[in-house]
């Protein structure tokens, strides 16, 4: 039989009957399904946007990927992973045929990202740079470039 649900759902889920549980084991951060859902709603709460919209995401720290993914489903909008690694003409048809409105990246990306927000005819909104503490738990920046 095929799981019907969403990803941030099966989590969920999970969440509520075995709070405790261990849900991720991250070089030495072990997080309970009661925090990683807290820490992804975190950030499902600092993304901007309607049901629908694209949020972009650039970063290469797994953890934080997991709190991105997570935190884009819950509110509804569309996960768009991006790689640094890749040309120049995938970045500008990334931003100028899906127009993400929102970028979530971490301070090491934040050049990349400057660069080519200013390089192409569509250019992202809002940024929320992301990072962990020493024991896993989400930390959020915003920042505007049109205010």
């Amino acid at each position: 039989m095929i799981n019907k649900h969403l990803i941030h759902q099966v989590v969920e889920a999970k969440a509520l009957t075995c709070p405790e549980a261990i849900a991720v084991e991250y070089a030495s951060i072990k997080l309970s399904y009661a925090t990683l859902m807290a820490e992804s709603d975190k950030l499902a709460q600092a993304l901007p946007g309607q049901k629908g919209d694209v949020v972009a995401m650039l970063c290469n720290e797994k953890l934080l990927q997991l709190y991105a993914l997570l935190g884009v489903f819950k509110s509804g909008l569309i996960y768009l992973p991006l790689d640094s690694q890749h040309k120049d003409n995938h970045w500008a048809e990334v931003y100028n045929k899906l127009k993400p409105q929102v970028m979530v990246s971490t301070d090491d990306q934040l050049e990349i990202i400057t660069n080519y927000n200013n390089r192409f005819a569509h250019s992202i909104n809002t940024l929320l740079i992301i990072d962990k503490d020493a024991s896993g738990l989400l930390e959020i920046k915003r920042y505007s470039w049109h205010e």
